[in-house]
């Protein structure tokens, strides 16, 4: 009796390497695409969120109330006496809870809908009594730059817009070499507002520059430094940096 049942071929162990081969070129290509995709988003929504503040900033000097002034959040001595310096002497209270960044001033004009919230940098407990962010308080009618107890927003280094008087020095935070050369920007005495994003990857810090910057950048993986533009940074160890970003001054 003859067999008509055709015999079915399978597929090698060859073929089957090969096609698992092809699907797992084809996942990691995409996956670098995902992946270059969700940084380039981090980037532009940090860029976003500096312009969020700048709104807010000039919505808050137009305020009949503020006379076009913008109160200073960053250096202690006492506010009503004497102009704020860098890290100068802390009120008597050091555990008052009513202090205040520049973001929450803003908040409290109601020109900030909410904070912003940053995908790049981390929080950081505060490590020392030297290393701290300057808040207001009300009760002190001064500025404090100490660890605050009974303050939850003073307990961890923190994303935060603050506002300081400019020096003639070119330095993180105190003023901005907004045209490139190293020179100041903006003139001694007035107030700088800007943004501090703390422990931000030095890949992050090169790519914001770019983004930012522009023409003026010059930072690269292996010159981890920017001093030039709107968003200064120097990498320090570990390959992490506190970034600045220049919101304007009055």
């Amino acid at each position: 009796m003859k067999n008509t049942m055709k015999s079915k071929k399978g597929f090698t162990l060859i073929e089957m390497l090969g096609v698992l081969a092809i699907i797992a070129i084809l996942v990691s290509i995409v996956a670098v695409g995902v992946l270059k995709a969700i940084n380039r988003s981090r980037i532009v929504s940090t860029v976003a969120n500096f312009k969020t503040y700048e709104t807010a900033m000039l919505a808050f000097v137009t305020l009949p109330e503020t006379l076009g002034f913008l109160p200073i959040t960053e250096g202690a001595s006492n506010y009503t006496t004497s102009v704020p310096t860098i890290g100068g002497t802390p009120g008597a209270n050091a555990t008052d809870p009513d202090l205040y960044t520049l973001g929450q001033v803003f908040l409290g004009a109601g020109v900030l809908e909410r904070m912003p919230t940053f995908r790049v940098g981390r929080e950081l407990p505060f490590a020392s009594g030297s290393d701290v962010q300057a808040v207001w308080s009300q009760s002190d009618v001064a500025w404090l730059d100490t660890p605050v107890a009974n303050a939850k927003f003073t307990t961890q280094k923190k994303a935060r817009c603050e506002a300081v008087v400019a020096t003639a020095t070119i330095g993180l935070g105190t003023n901005f070499a907004l045209g490139g050369g190293g020179t100041a920007s903006v003139p001694v005495g007035a107030t700088i507002a800007y943004v501090v994003v703390p422990q931000v990857s030095s890949a992050d810090a090169v790519e914001l520059s770019k983004e930012v910057n522009g023409s003026l950048n010059k930072a690269t993986l292996t010159n981890v430094k920017q001093d030039d533009g709107r968003l200064t940074f120097a990498v320090a160890s570990g390959g992490m940096t506190d970034v600045y970003y220049y919101i304007g001054n009055m």
